[in-house]
């Protein structure tokens, strides 16, 4: 029989136990003893239950990462508590590491990523500390008597993904020092035979300055044709774009990206003659390992592509597999005129509409994709662009969904999607774009995932793939497997400003505030007119009542496009009410877009400072959400595909509802509803293995 959970795992050891009992064997049996006492105590007391003694160790799980931080802190100050008689006392030198993940019962035996990595945490700490993963840190922001910090991002043995580990700092309890931490882990840098590369963008050198598109374009087909090696990592788009115009060195670029190669380059165009230099740079000295320049036909621009990849290929296969070599070559078979017009559209809409949101650059890049279309009708990666535009522009940037406009893209983006998927159906891109689509029509969440699915196969290295997986996580309430898929696409492309929205969004739902706010602005510091983690931001902020900055952020968004807050009758009321103008009307018809939970009256009702209309307008809405009444396309859990527990355990506008009987029962509806959820869908960790 075979039992799957989530729990607060919490494992503790005594340090330098083997060389206490061969010193003096007594002294280390009362310590063993006195260590055992004390945690069957705390545990009984505070309800959690002892799996496992190992030795001179413990495993133990609670209900509540809370119940688990609580349990360590009292361990730890008894064990400590030189107040008692002398000859009573016995000082135990423990550590403890507490992490919330999966946990497996079969036939007695106890495991589960969870349980290694409760074990791996508590490695890193010295005696006397509480240490514990990011994942408690959501049930932290409603208990302000812990005090902690962050040691930083850990990679353990065995687990692919950095993690980033906190230390309990409440008075008395011992922060480890960097020089201090040894325990289970390894650095990126240290893994036999791993290669890894940053194509940077390369430089416009044409006397027009007008090829940037172009010069984009041909270093990213480049690192998406390496992408095809599983064997290589490729750090991603957004982060080794993001040195752009930056006078940064080969060293830092390999430091903050911790990639063992760099590729650079330079485009001139001249008529219809283009000159493309590449070169291979190893971070570690900054030996050139390859460099080569090119002299083609514009029109031959494939030639090109092929030739750079195949050459940086050659060099980074002689220490992977020789055989690989077939995977590199480029498809030579779209018009290269075509390919032109695709490239400018992707690049306004990666780079313009994407932040922007505005309808200026909506046209823009909807002009440029139907020119590609037009010269080649068989080009499925630009009708996947273009379903991939109307999506995003319906998703995001239109809020009535009655309206003309609404009807119109949206149909657009369903005609698109089918026509790539009609025509090349193998492709990673056209697979994502008919996953969004799906997902964003209410699809069943089942078919989103197939389509997810097939294009991660296809293309393990794109973290937009990950981001995608991740939102049918999000969209059954398994917030913690989201976060996961997060860094795992952070891994591949750190300052991925999408990624980080999507990190701060989750985060927002879960009520934690001030990590969410860290992570926006670091986020800003890439692209500072990123519109939907401006929208983040200002919501966070009016959670917190922290009314100026909330304004704040609005005149910043209304200065990047002042017709996103304009259309949106939800905005202007949320504005009036922190600016103390006007009354509430009963019901809010408008939704905001990128919304984070609670969305539309639940926020409304919360902010007007009114506890009884709050009540009575968070039940109404869920009693209109679980009947399917209001499954709005801009909420992220919809009627029956998903589980609002997480969020209505964590978030702190309900902890004044926590002792209502009402609220338990939806609670305890909705924690059923999860745990169903957490059983059928596979762990991340399980996946990205």
């Amino acid at each position: 029989m075979v039992s799957r959970k989530l729990a607060a795992i919490l494992f503790a050891d005594i340090v330098g136990y083997t060389a206490i009992m061969q010193r003096n064997e007594k002294e280390g049996l009362r310590k063993v003893k006195r260590f055992r006492v004390v945690l069957e105590e705390k545990v009984s007391r505070l309800q959690g239950e002892i799996l496992q003694y190992y030795g001179d160790g413990s495993l133990v799980i609670f209900s509540s990462g809370i119940a688990a931080l609580q349990c360590a802190r009292e361990i730890q100050e008894a064990l400590n508590d030189k107040t008692s008689v002398q000859s009573e006392f016995v000082q135990v030198p423990l550590r403890i590491g507490i992490h919330i993940g999966d946990i497996v019962v079969e036939e007695g035996a106890i495991f589960g990523d969870g349980v290694n990595l409760a074990s791996r945490i508590e490695s890193l700490g010295i005696p006397g500390a509480v240490l514990f993963s990011y994942r408690l840190l959501a049930d932290l922001k409603s208990h302000p008597g812990f005090h902690y910090v962050s040691l930083g991002a850990f990679l353990f043995k065995n687990v692919d993904e950095p993690m980033e580990v906190f230390a309990l700092a409440n008075n008395g309890f011992p922060v480890p020092k960097q020089s201090e931490i040894k325990g289970k882990t390894t650095s990126k840098t240290s893994k036999s035979n791993e290669v890894s590369i940053a194509v940077l963008p390369f430089e416009d050198m044409s006397s027009e300055k007008d090829q940037e598109y172009f010069a984009d374009g041909i270093a990213e087909e480049i690192l998406n044709t390496l992408a095809r090696l599983n064997e290589l990592k490729i750090v991603g788009r957004t982060s080794s774009f993001s040195f752009k115009n930056k006078q940064v060195t080969i060293a830092e670029i390999g430091s903050i990206l911790n990639v063992t190669y760099v590729l650079e380059g330079s485009v001139r165009r001249h008529g219809d003659r283009v000159r493309i230099t590449a070169q291979l740079i190893k971070v570690e000295d900054g030996f050139h390992v390859w460099s080569q320049k090119y002299n083609e036909d514009f029109t031959d621009i494939f030639k090109i592509q092929d030739a750079v990849a195949q050459n940086i290929g050659k060099v980074l296969l002689e220490i992977l597999a020789p055989e690989q070599i077939d995977k590199l070559k480029a498809s030579s078979n779209q018009n290269s005129e075509a390919y032109g017009f695709f490239l400018r559209a992707k690049h306004n809409f990666t780079n313009r509409f994407r932040s922007t949101l505005s309808l200026e650059d909506l046209r823009k890049s909807e002009e440029l994709f139907l020119a590609a279309i037009k010269l080649d009708p068989n080009y499925a990666l630009a009708h996947a662009g273009l379903a991939n535009l109307y999506d995003t522009y319906v998703f995001y940037g239109i809020s009535a969904t009655e309206s003309p406009e609404f009807t119109k893209y949206n149909q657009l983006r369903i005609q698109e999607s089918e026509r790539a998927y009609e025509l090349d159906p193998t492709l990673a891109y056209v697979n994502e774009v008919r996953g969004h689509i799906l997902l964003n029509s209410l699809a069943d969440l089942k078919d989103v995932y197939r389509s997810y699915m097939k294009a991660y196969e296809l293309n393990p290295q794109n973290p937009d793939i990950l981001l995608a997986l991740m939102d049918v996580y999000v969209r059954r309430g398994l917030m913690y497997d989201a976060l996961t898929f997060v860094d795992a696409a952070l891994t591949l492309d750190p300052l991925h400003t999408w990624a980080l929205a999507w990190k701060t969004y989750t985060l927002g739902v879960l009520g934690d505030f001030d990590t969410a706010i860290r992570v926006v602005k670091t986020s800003l510091e890439i692209n500072p007119e990123e519109i939907i983690l401006l929208v983040n931001l200002a919501s966070f902020y009016s959670f917190l009542h922290d009314k100026d900055n909330a304004l704040a952020t609005y005149e910043k968004i209304n200065h990047i496009n002042p017709e996103y807050l304009k259309g949106n009758p939800y905005y202007q009321i949320k504005i009036d009410l922190l600016e103390g103008r006007g009354n509430l009307p009963d019901r809010i018809t408008g939704q905001p877009s990128a919304a984070i939970l609670p969305i539309g009256n639940v926020e409304m009702d919360y902010l007007s400072g009114d506890p009884e209309r709050f009540e009575n307008g968070f039940r109404t809405w869920w009693s209109d959400w679980k009947e399917g009444r209001n499954a709005l396309r801009h909420s992220v859990f919809f009627h029956s595909q998903g589980s609002i527990y997480l969020h209505l355990q964590y978030h702190p506008i309900y902890h004044s509802f926590k002792d209502k009987p009402w609220f338990r029962e939806i609670l305890n509806e909705e924690k059923e509803k999860y745990n169903r959820f957490y059983e059928a869908f596979i762990r991340p960790d399980q996946l990205l293995a």
